[in-house]
């Protein structure tokens, strides 16, 4: 639970200011041209983030940096060839920029911020354009997967340590294809990866841990499909953040962001920044806490630069068992799809509340009441079966209607809130059940954020 004090929020909300996007264009003196199919990585042994490749008119083959204030044009005595749909991530176990592939490519180089060189590994992935690459914590390797090759898509995961590849061969595997994108999730050891194109657009989330790929929530609770999409990991927050791509063949683009907290897919609703689009890059920087997104496509290419803060999500997640209310569980839950955001009024709401009143009980700790370890077994008081999960720091008597509770909290906008945590539960009457007559429900802890 968060340290801060949070008082049990007023039920009239006063003073709302407008809400902040997550996203600022960026206004530097020196710009790159317009381009799409281009690739970024955050070179964190220099804290820049390099940029090489795409295409316009013409494949690029140009070395770019962005230093946090400004791109340079990087100027080295070698470089990959002009192309476009490379992979290109940075490989912390040598301290390079590592590249694959692209259009008609199956090199490999690595840039070390002064020059390009070309490996040449004895082994190497055939030739693709659109797949995807990151870095995996638990094997010091990148991961490469997918992509579209001379024969058509690939489904194909290899690995690249000390620049030589080596194909791996997990039990699972995501399904063939191309325009996907990938993310390291440093601290969980692995690498995510997320959507692209098979025919139609793809909304799948899946985790590569070095042993195996494994499918991570449901396709129907999160964004829909995407093509030339882009995931990014927020180590700061340890949110994956997923932006724009197409949809409906190519006939649309999108310009939401959504967040994945390793539960749960969370629309960012708050002010959208850059137009919707696909064939950009969006790279991760840890030394400024935010991504830094480049060009892409609309109906032409675009040069402009932008950098987006992930924020905190508003999160509800509930936890612990209820005990029976004769034949019924109390149910402690949010109402529809609310969450606890700052500026809104946000509702619980308890079920199998059948009798004339039923009590929400609030707290800041889900460890300790008045010296005892929570969850508390409640049998001393004649509820055997039923626990208590949350230090009652308030208590809330309500009158339920057609069997249900309902509790409005409205939470100020007050930025001082954001990841302010509280827990709550809920008890309602319940004669027979046990000697008080009184059963438990489940709890959850709120976590307060901007959307």
């Amino acid at each position: 639970m968060h340290s801060r004090t949070a008082a049990m929020f007023p039920m009239v909300l006063t003073a709302v200011a407008g809400a902040q996007s997550g996203w600022t264009q960026l206004q530097p003196t020196t710009v790159p041209p317009a381009r799409g199919w281009h690739q970024l990585a955050f070179d964190l042994s220099r804290s820049v983030t390099v940029m090489f490749g795409g295409i316009s008119a013409a494949n690029f083959g140009d070395t770019w940096e962005w230093n946090g204030s400004n791109w340079l044009p990087r100027t080295t005595a070698n470089a990959p060839p002009p192309r476009w749909g490379h992979a290109m991530a940075y490989d912390v176990g040598t301290g390079r920029v590592m590249l694959f592939g692209g259009a008609g490519f199956a090199d490999t180089w690595s840039y070390d911020g002064t020059n390009w060189t070309d490996l040449q590994p004895t082994s190497s992935p055939p030739t693709r354009q659109m797949g995807a690459m990151a870095w995996l914590s638990s094997r010091n390797s990148l991961i490469l997967f997918g992509g579209r090759g001379t024969a058509g898509q690939v489904a194909d995961t290899w690995e690249l340590r000390n620049g030589n590849w080596a194909q791996l061969t997990p039990p699972s595997s995501p399904s063939l294809r191309e325009s996907h994108s990938m993310a390291s999730d440093w601290g969980g050891g692995q690498v995510l990866l997320f959507g692209g194109w098979s025919g139609s657009e793809l909304n799948d989330l899946w985790a590569f841990d070095g042993n195996d790929w494994t499918m991570v929530g449901s396709l129907s609770a999160g964004p829909p499909g995407f093509g030339n999409t882009a995931l990014g990991f927020d180590l700061g927050s340890g949110l994956a953040v997923q932006f724009g791509g197409f949809t409906n063949g190519g006939g649309t683009f999108s310009d939401r962001a959504w967040v994945h907290d390793g539960r749960q897919w969370i629309e960012d609703t708050r002010p959208t920044g850059p137009s919707g689009r696909r064939s950009f890059s969006l790279a991760y920087d840890p030394t400024r806490n935010s991504f830094l997104m480049f060009g892409g496509n609309i109906t032409g290419y675009l040069n402009d630069t932008w950098e987006f803060r992930s924020g905190r999500p508003a999160t509800w997640q509930p936890f612990g068992s209820a005990c029976m209310a004769g034949s019924t569980v109390p149910v402690l839950r949010t109402q529809g799809a609310t969450r606890p955001m700052l500026g809104i009024n946000w509702a619980l709401e308890l079920t199998a509340a059948a009798g004339g009143v039923a009590a929400f009980v609030h707290g800041l700790s889900t460890t300790d009441w008045n010296g005892n370890q929570l969850p508390f077994d409640m049998t001393a008081f004649g509820m055997p079966g039923c626990r208590l999960f949350v230090r009652p720091d308030t208590t809330t008597l309500v009158t339920p209607m057609s069997g249900i509770a309902r509790q409005a909290v409205s939470v100020p906008r007050s930025t001082t809130l954001l990841g302010v945590q509280f827990a709550s539960q809920g008890f309602v009457l319940a004669p027979g059940s046990n000697a008080l007559g009184v059963a438990a429900s489940n709890a959850g802890v709120a976590t307060i954020g901007e959307y």
